[in-house]
C-alpha cells in the first residue's frame, strides 16, 4: 500500500519530538534533502509494521528514526554520538541504541526495497534501452569505496585502496532510472573491482538473473562475458574508429551508475567516513552509520516498496 505523508503529519511529528519546524530543518533535515527526509518518515511506519515491536519502555519510533537520520546523513564530528546526544537531549547510550535499532530494521526490510528486476521488469528496461541503441541492456555496474574513520588495527595494507585511504569496497548495479537493483560489499579496499564482481551471486549464477541475450554494462575494470559488456581495451596500437565510437557510446550510458553512487554518497554523508573498526582478530565492529542501510533507505518513496 502506498505510504503518504502530509504537511500536517510532519507537523504532528515535530510536535511529538518537541521541536520547532525551524529547529528540525536546521538540525535534522539538513543532512538530507526534503524529499528524502519526508520519505524516510514514511518508511518509519513500514519499519514499525514489519520489524520493530514497540514496547511501553521505548521512545517513539519517529524519534529513533530522526536520531538515525542524523548519523546516516552526516560524517566526522557531526555524526558522533556525543554531538547527536547533545542535539536531542539524549544519553550517549540512547543514541547508539536508537541508531542500531533503526539499522537493524532497515536491513531486515532491505529485500523489499533492493530487488533484482524480474523477467517482465527486465523486458521493460530492455525496451527502454533499445530506444537508446542498447537492446537487451538491463543495468549498469560499478564499484566504489567507503573510507574508514580510523585505520584497522592489523593488516592495514589489505584495506589500503588505490585512492590512498583505508576503506571497504562496495558494488552497485542500477537500472537506467538510477534505482539500485543489487548491492554487494565486504571486500577490503585493496581488492580489484573484477574480483568483487566475480564473488557476487550475479556473476556466479548469471542464468538466475538474466534471460538469453540480456546483459549489464561495466567499465574496463570488469571482465567481458555473455552478461557483462565493457569497453574495448587497448591492446596494440590505437583503437579503430568503430571501437572508439563504441566505447564513447556505452560510457555515456554507464555513467548512470556513477551518478547513482554519487547521489547515494551525497544523501548519506556517513559513506564519506564510515564508523567501523577492524579488530586484531579481523572482526568487523560496525559503529552507528552502517553503509548497507543507506541503499534501501535511498529508495523510500511515496509509492512504497517494489511489488
Amino acid at each position: 500500500m502506498p505510504l503518504k505523508t502530509s504537511k500536517q503529519e510532519l507537523m504532528e511529528f515535530l510536535e511529538l519530538l518537541g521541536c520547532s519546524e525551524i529547529f528540525f530543518f536546521d538540525n535534522v533535515q539538513s543532512a538530507l534533502e526534503v524529499s528524502v527526509t519526508m520519505a524516510f518518515f514514511e518508511a518509519s511506519r513500514y519499519i514499525e509494521d514489519r520489524t520493530i515491536a514497540q514496547s511501553n519502555h521505548q521512545e517513539p519510533l519517529e524519534l529513533q528514526l530522526a536520531v538515525a537520520l542524523n548519523q546516516l546523513g552526516t560524517y566526522g564530528n557531526a555524526s558522533s554520538s556525543e554531538n547527536i546526544a547533545t542535539k536531542f537531549g539524549l544519553s550517549h547510550a540512547s543514541v547508539n541504541n536508537y541508531t542500531n535499532r533503526i539499522i537493524e530494521g532497515l536491513l531486515a526490510i532491505s529485500d523489499d526495497w533492493i530487488r533484482w528486476p524480474n523477467e517482465d521488469e527486465r523486458r521493460r528496461i530492455s525496451n527502454e534501452m533499445f530506444q537508446n541503441g542498447l537492446p537487451k541492456c538491463v543495468g549498469f555496474v560499478d564499484g566504489s569505496h567507503a573510507p574508514f574513520f580510523k585505520a584497522p588495527m592489523e593488516d592495514k595494507e589489505t584495506y589500503w585502496s588505490r585512492k590512498k585511504e583505508y576503506s571497504l569496497q562496495f558494488q552497485i548495479i542500477c537500472d537506467p532510472n538510477r534505482i539500485i537493483r543489487h548491492f554487494y560489499t565486504g571486500y577490503p579496499g585493496s581488492v580489484h573491482d573484477a574480483k568483487v564482481f566475480a564473488a557476487c551471486d550475479i556473476a556466479k549464477n548469471p542464468n538466475h538473473f538474466f534471460s538469453p541475450g540480456e546483459y549489464i554494462i561495466g567499465d574496463s575494470a570488469y571482465p567481458k562475458s555473455e552478461t557483462v559488456v565493457v569497453p574495448y581495451k587497448r591492446r596494440q596500437g590505437q583503437f579503430t574508429q568503430t571501437q572508439r565510437a563504441f566505447n564513447k557510446y556505452i560510457s555515456s550510458h554507464q555513467i548512470a551508475v556513477e551518478h547513482t553512487i554519487g547521489l547515494l554518497k551525497g544523501r548519506f554523508q556517513s559513506l564519506k567516513q564510515i564508523r567501523i573498526q577492524i579488530d586484531r582478530n579481523g572482526h568487523c565492529q560496525v559503529l552507528p552509520g552502517d553503509k548497507s542501510v543507506c541503499c534501501p533507505a535511498q529508495h523510500f518513496n511515496p509509492q512504497g516498496p517494489m511489488d
